[in-house]
């Protein structure tokens, strides 16, 4: 309490700031409050997780609607060295795929699974096509429907 020049006490009011708190604006409230916004998962991050395991070529990752879970799901999508034999590429699959979800939060894992593609879809500046891959093209036709 203070007095103020009328003699009246009056509370004092200190600035959000000056406790060490920022005051939120109503978009951080909205996403704070929103699950999603806490899962979400970066391709990038995924695709250079599968690239550093010694047997991929090429990885690229997008998101796949699941309807147990109801959300989207990271899918995964590698071209593997020409050392790996098509006789073994199932079992190397399932080993890339341990190794990935041995690195990331359980959010982050390639819940919608991993595959083999045998080119991957390409700009004519070289940047991979996302939106092209085999779980974007399906969710696109669906959408259409």
């Amino acid at each position: 309490m203070r007095m103020d020049t009328s003699g009246s006490q009056t509370a004092r009011r200190t600035s959000s700031s000056s406790r060490g708190k920022q005051p939120k604006t109503a978009k951080q409230e909205h996403l704070a409050l929103t699950p999603s916004y806490r899962n979400q998962v970066s391709p990038a991050e995924l695709e250079n997780v599968l690239l550093s395991h010694p047997l991929v070529r090429e990885a690229g990752v997008c998101a796949k609607w699941d309807s147990v879970q109801e959300t989207e799901v990271p899918v995964g999508y590698i071209n593997l060295q020409a050392s790996v034999k098509e006789a073994d590429r199932a079992k190397v699959i399932k080993e890339i795929m341990d190794f990935v979800n041995g690195r990331v939060s359980k959010t982050k894992r390639l819940r919608g699974g991993l595959y083999y593609l045998q080119t991957f879809p390409r700009s004519s500046t070289g940047k991979l096509l996302r939106r092209a891959l085999p779980a974007r093209l399906e969710a696109d036709r669906a959408a259409r429907l």
